[in-house]
């Protein structure tokens, strides 16, 4: 399941995001999420870098997007545009 979110960027042009997320339907052997059991019929946003297992199962998938490998200073500006971002679709909401 993936929400898409539309905001307004502070020099006041539009943009959008995909938030990507996941449920555990009831499945016998669970759904991880950083090691961590999820919830049944509960949705759980995914971040860059979480770690997803199912089941038993040995493999992990971990969910990135095209700026991963970005140094440091270009992530963490990334970050702090998110959070800006995340602050004003809040007010937009409200």
């Amino acid at each position: 399941f993936a929400r898409l979110v539309q905001y307004t960027r502070p020099d006041g042009t539009a943009g959008r995001k995909v938030k990507p997320y996941i449920i555990d339907l009831g499945s016998g052997n669970g759904t991880f999420l950083n090691n961590q059991r999820i919830e049944p019929q509960r949705y759980y946003e995914l971040r860059e870098k979480d770690v997803l297992k199912f089941g038993f199962s040995s493999r992990e998938y971990v969910l990135l997007h095209e700026s991963s490998d970005a140094t440091e200073d270009e992530q963490k500006a990334e970050e702090e545009e998110e959070e800006e971002e995340e602050s004003t679709c809040r007010a937009d909401s409200e």
